[in-house]
């Protein structure tokens, strides 16, 4: 479990935790967004009325602190009459105003009639409560202290000059989308690295770390040990069988199967070198032997299985074709290939969200239509037994993971290093289940077998 000693000037200090305890309260406030289930496009009225009580329901005082991502997130679950009604009715900050007319400028289908309201337009009432200066306002506009205006500053905060900009000011600099604010006085030295812009190998470091607070101790997606525990059900494993799991992530899925197997022989496979390595650091006592996987020109070493896992990363696979006839071709007879994986359901007519998930993929997604699979599983001289859609369950498995994370993040606190690698995570999953909730793709689980090939003499 992670604590707070010395992270980048916060120490351990009443200050010091006050700040941690807000940045905390906001992430909070993205997670609980993240969590909420998808709208239905087709709402009626009462249901279009419950869509927007996040924001309707707000105070004045809540709305005025809210953050520009909230704020838009929250629009992102409304519907465009939802929107309408919210805008007449509640009084904004005139910073939500104009981030209102910017959103609505950008996502024209959000606007009820078609038509974009005059730009910083509000009703007479809006207006003058507006104005009116809240209790959080008088507070951050307190007079200047006896002591010739000086403001007192957190202890261990950081010396000026030295480019360390706060945990709390990078958070809601971020909440706000609003630039990272520059630490010390009369700028930096352009050449120097600020601490606010982590180096991409501390954020490798922190990558396993994150991946395992959110989905649980070795894994790195949704569900814990419960889908690899599934598909060996599916195969029909049995205890003399050897496996490949060709997804192995932290180690999860194997050590799952190894306890639910213990005769079985499980071999883990990672196409990732990052992750291959930090399981390492992490279980150097694993049970199930490791190797890597070149997905451009993969191989067993001579290796065959009796069943061969994998989930949701062959549309990551540029050349699948060849994939598949890899995984065939080292099946032993009667063997089982399972797989899942995000498929296509119309990828010629991609909506601006279907852009958004996949340009901002760490790796480019390469989608195929179902009809697609079934060709090329045939192509591979592999039988399809049957098909399922997982899409459903799958935002029922992702929910409860960041719910958690908000519970762990009360008591935890994370040093900035680690609010990047999470932001990254939360940001990562956004654009998946936005994408998923506008039906565009959905995750399809594949379960072919190979032939047994008999010889004449046998059949004689």
């Amino acid at each position: 479990m992670l604590t707070l000693l010395d992270w980048g000037g916060v120490r351990k200090t009443s200050a010091g935790l006050d700040r941690l305890r807000a940045y905390g309260t906001r992430l909070k406030l993205h997670l609980t967004l993240l969590c909420q289930p998808a709208i239905p496009r087709d709402v009626t009225a009462s249901e279009d009325r419950r869509t927007m009580t996040n924001l309707a329901s707000m105070s004045a005082r809540a709305l005025e602190e809210m953050g520009g991502r909230e704020f838009r997130m929250a629009l992102d679950l409304m519907t465009p009459e939802a929107i309408d009604r919210f805008r007449k009715m509640r009084k904004m900050p005139q910073r939500l105003v104009e981030s209102l007319e910017t959103y609505l400028a950008a996502h024209p289908e959000k606007i009820a009639g078609g038509r974009l309201p005059t730009p910083g337009r509000q009703s007479a009432h809006q207006v003058a409560t507006a104005r009116r200066p809240t209790k959080a306002a008088a507070r951050k506009t307190s007079p200047p202290s006896k002591t010739g205006g000086r403001q007192s500053v957190a202890k261990g905060a950081g010396k000026a000059g030295d480019g360390y900009v706060p945990l709390a000011d990078r958070f809601k600099a971020w909440w706000y989308g609003s630039p990272t604010p520059r630490g010390g006085r009369g700028g930096e030295d352009p050449g120097r690295v600020q601490r606010n812009e982590v180096p991409p190998e501390k954020l490798a470091g922190w990558r396993a770390c994150i991946l395992e607070r959110v989905w649980g101790k070795g894994f790195i997606m949704p569900g814990g040990d419960r889908p690899i525990l599934d598909m060996a059900r599916l195969s029909g494993l049995e205890p003399e069988h050897s496996v490949a799991d060709v997804t192995a992530g932290l180690g999860g899925p194997a050590r799952a199967l190894v306890h639910a197997y213990p005769q079985a022989t499980i071999h883990r496979y990672n196409t990732d070198r990052e992750l291959m390595d930090a399981a390492r650091a992490l279980y150097p006592d694993h049970p199930a032997q490791d190797f890597f996987l070149d997905a451009e020109t993969p191989s067993f070493s001579g290796r065959r299985y009796d069943r061969i896992f994998a989930r949701e990363s062959l549309c990551l696979v540029r050349g699948r074709d060849r994939m598949l006839q890899f995984f065939a071709e080292n099946l032993r007879g009667g063997g089982a290939l399972v797989f899942s994986d995000a498929i296509a359901r119309n990828p010629a007519h991609a909506s601006e969200v279907f852009a958004e998930w996949r340009d901002n993929e760490v790796q480019k997604p390469h989608l195929l239509t179902p009809e697609e699979h079934k060709d090329l599983l045939v192509d591979s001289r592999l039988e399809l037994t049957s098909t399922e859609n997982l899409t459903r369950g799958y935002r029922a498995m992702v929910e409860p993971a960041f719910r958690s994370l908000i519970e762990w993040l009360k008591t935890s606190p994370l040093p900035s290093d680690g609010v990047d690698a999470l932001m990254i995570e939360c940001e990562l999953w956004r654009r998946r289940l936005a994408v998923i909730d506008s039906g565009e793709i959905e995750i399809i689980r594949f379960h072919a077998t190979r032939r047994r090939v008999r010889m004449l003499s046998q059949q004689s």
